[in-house]
């Protein structure tokens, strides 16, 4: 029997449709963006690399999608009897212009990845055919030519109350057996997952675009150690206030935040004191790599980035969208699905009894299985303390409240920290003069 949420594949015709109308509620700036990488695009030498890489004759390539980084264009065949898509990406996406280095690497990182998946794990993803990187090659435009998975976003369904416990129970337990082979990869180092195109082996290099937007970095590995990574963002702050501090002071104005003079020459004090706990704290080598190895994430796993098919949307057909998928330690890692949490929908089933955290139960028994056996044992307080040091590291000055607020949210969980360390003298200096003393002890 048909599932109730059972439909058919929409023809090429209506997703042309749908793209259009999607296209007027655009701002005219991005419309005119959008048209303007459109119009320069030299068809003809796209058909022909798809042609020489997929194999047969296409007969028509019709755009049917634009999102945030890509335009998405449809590829028949006279044979009728392969699904192809083109991804141009787009110079401008996510809102903002991405330096010509990171858009090529974010291509060529993303064509590897899938590359990757494929050969190592069972994880859905599309097969890619060709890509190019360079965005002056013949066809005006860096490209993915992959393969078209023929499924509807999980987001079209997942809140349909039509869709039962027990089909939420299939797609979560899928989406767990994905997400506990992403949490057993291992690799030698931080960074995202490329090709050698000479030797056509696997290597780390520096990390992709992510898919939100956020300051540029000076450095973007790759890095052999944690220790290393979180050095490298501290650094990349004290430049950025050493470089444009007015630019620093301007962002956090326009937040309405403190931005008084004082408080640049207090960040880098703050910073130092980061500086000196990250190369000399005592617990960050208890989590070294060779228990707990560096694993690749998807870095937007989403609803719409899960595919089910038409026919039966308790089948995962796909994840996609790896645009800035990277390889770090066991503690940025994002293990939970949010949408199994969402209280505004409770409960998951329409009779009431079922609860949504049947579904998180289900989630985290399959997810175990693909845990590191270093991380099964480790301390869940130590995973506490190192994701909020990490969080600490990552997080610019112009991403603050303001100085106090930063200094209590240090103290917080600063002392509570679960052992005696020297390497915290001049953050513990620095809370001092903020008005807050830990009681701590030093070896």
């Amino acid at each position: 029997m048909p599932h109730p949420l059972s439909r058919t594949i929409p023809p090429i015709e209506e997703l042309i449709k749908q793209h259009a109308e999607y296209m007027t509620r655009l701002p005219e700036s991005e419309r005119n963006d959008s048209f303007a990488l459109t119009t320069r695009l030299n068809m003809m030498a796209l058909r022909r690399i798809i042609e020489n890489a997929v194999g047969g004759t296409c007969s028509r390539i019709d755009k049917i999608y634009e999102g945030g980084f890509n335009q998405i264009f449809n590829v028949s065949f006279q044979s009728d009897t392969k699904d192809i898509i083109a991804r141009i990406n787009m110079p401008f996406g996510g809102g903002s212009v991405v330096p010509d280095n990171q858009r090529r690497n974010r291509v060529s990182s993303e064509a590897a990845t899938l590359h990757w998946l494929r050969e190592h794990t069972t994880i859905p993803v599309p097969e890619v055919f060709a890509f190019d990187e360079n965005f002056n090659n013949e066809v005006g435009a860096a490209y993915i030519i992959e393969e078209r998975i023929l499924g509807c976003p999980l987001s079209d369904v997942w809140s349909d109350p039509m869709l039962t416990f027990e089909d939420r129970k299939k797609i979560v337990l899928q989406l767990a057996d994905s997400q506990a082979q992403l949490i057993s990869t291992s690799f030698p180092m931080i960074g995202s997952i490329f090709m050698n195109k000479e030797t056509k082996e696997y290597e780390i290099g520096p990390l992709a675009p992510p898919v939100r937007i956020e300051p540029p970095r000076l450095r973007k590995g790759p890095w052999k150690t944690a220790r290393d990574e979180m050095k490298s963002w501290i650094e990349d702050h004290m430049e950025e206030l050493r470089r444009d501090p007015h630019a620093v002071l301007s962002w956090r104005r326009g937040e309405d935040v403190d931005f008084s003079p004082s408080t640049i020459s207090a960040y880098h004090t703050l910073y130092l004191g980061i500086l000196t706990l990250i190369e000399n704290v005592k617990l960050i080598d208890r989590c070294d790599d060779s228990w707990c190895p560096f694993a690749l994430s998807h870095p937007d796993l989403t609803k719409k980035n899960v595919l089910v098919d038409y026919s039966d949307p308790t089948r995962v057909v796909a994840l996609i969208d790896w645009e800035g998928a990277n390889v770090g330690p066991w503690w940025k890692r994002e293990l939970d699905l949010a949408f199994i949490r969402e209280e505004e929908t409770q409960p998951c089933s329409p009779t009431g009894e079922l609860e949504w955290g049947q579904l998180c139960d289900v989630w985290n028994t399959v997810l175990q299985r693909g845990y590191p056996p270093g991380l099964s044992t480790l301390n869940a307080k130590i995973d506490w303390f190192i994701s909020r040091l990490s969080l600490l590291v990552e997080l610019g000055s112009a991403a603050w409240s303001s100085l106090e607020d930063t200094a209590e949210t240090i103290a917080s969980w600063r002392s509570d920290w679960p052992e005696p360390d020297p390497a915290f003298k001049q953050i513990d200096e620095f809370l001092t003069l903020h008005g807050l003393s830990p009681s701590v002890e030093y070896e």
